[in-house]
């Protein structure tokens, strides 16, 4: 296992990173997610967390069953969307290699899209090829008392 901790393992998986040309829709990553654990024979599985208010899934991915713990969160609100990238290629590739799976020593969690609402509301440009104008004519993000990332709730005494 020695071989997998040096900078020309590093080196291969980043080479492995596929040269996306577009950010995948909401039904696109939900999709291709379901598909790769379908096929894992059990290795990952899905969590339902919760429903959005507009009746979509979040759902967590989870596979490895070190005694560690990690997890990523994709889209932390609808214009970030670089994070589903992100988490599709590693739930791809560490099913693709059960030995650094092992090695790593962990157990992954992965919520592909915690805003779903909103990523699927930003479809015009998701799924489009990467072009300023089809982002501008098409981006989705919600006002400020309505996103995530500001509005989870946090009951600290004082704050």
């Amino acid at each position: 296992m020695d071989h997998l901790n040096n900078k020309e393992t590093l080196k291969r998986i980043v080479s492995e990173i596929p040269k996306y040309s577009t950010f995948p829709t909401f039904e696109q990553l939900t999709t291709r997610i379901h598909k790769l654990v379908g096929e894992s024979e059990g290795v990952a599985r899905i969590q339902k967390l919760g429903t959005s208010e507009g009746g979509r899934s979040i759902e967590m991915v989870s596979l490895g069953n070190g005694p560690h713990n990690a997890l990523l969160v994709g889209t932390p609100h609808p214009q970030e969307v670089v994070g589903c990238l992100t988490i599709d290629f590693l739930i791809a590739h560490l099913l693709r290699d059960a030995e650094l799976l092992n090695f790593l020593n962990y157990t992954w969690h992965f919520i592909p899209t915690i805003e779903p609402d909103g990523m699927a509301m930003n479809s015009g440009w998701l799924g489009s090829p990467l072009k300023l104008s089809n982002y501008l004519k098409n981006f989705f993000r919600p006002a400020l008392n309505r996103q995530a990332e500001y509005t989870f709730p946090l009951r600290v005494e004082g704050y």
